[in-house]
């Protein structure tokens, strides 16, 4: 396995993992979404009245998940595969549920779903790890 692929999965994971937890922690200490200039009206297609439950989701799943990938895979931990895969799925239906329930309202919603589809492309090439017998 070449050097760039665990370090580059490694940086894309951080990268998308400080993003989701400062965002979710913005949206957390003000579910008005005023810190982030979000207003509340965004929400009217989906189940919530304000930022608060999923800004406590994009910090703590979605910012989480990629920022533990990105330490196992750095790590060169052999579950790194399986976190990483499991980091960029759970980016990948972040954006389609917030696309589904606000729209298509920015740009990095798409950058944002092409990261998660290179974190599950990037960590399909890592090592799986060893399978174990019951």
């Amino acid at each position: 396995m070449p050097l760039w692929l665990p370090r580059t999965l490694s940086l894309l994971e951080w990268f998308v993992g400080l993003g989701a937890a400062a965002g979710g922690a913005a949206l957390t200490a003000t579910p008005s979404g005023a810190i982030l200039h979000m207003p509340v009206s965004l929400l009217r297609g989906s189940p919530f009245s304000n930022y608060l439950v999923p800004g406590l989701v994009l910090l703590l799943v979605v910012g989480g998940s990629n920022l533990v990938a990105g330490y196992l895979t750095w790590r060169g931990d052999p579950r790194s595969c399986v976190a990483s895969m499991c980091a960029g799925f759970v980016l990948i239906v972040w954006i389609l549920a917030e696309i589904a329930f606000i729209g298509y309202v920015h740009w990095a919603q798409a950058a944002y779903l092409a990261f998660g589809l290179i974190t599950v492309a990037l960590a399909a090439m890592l090592p799986r790890p060893p399978q174990t017998r019951l």
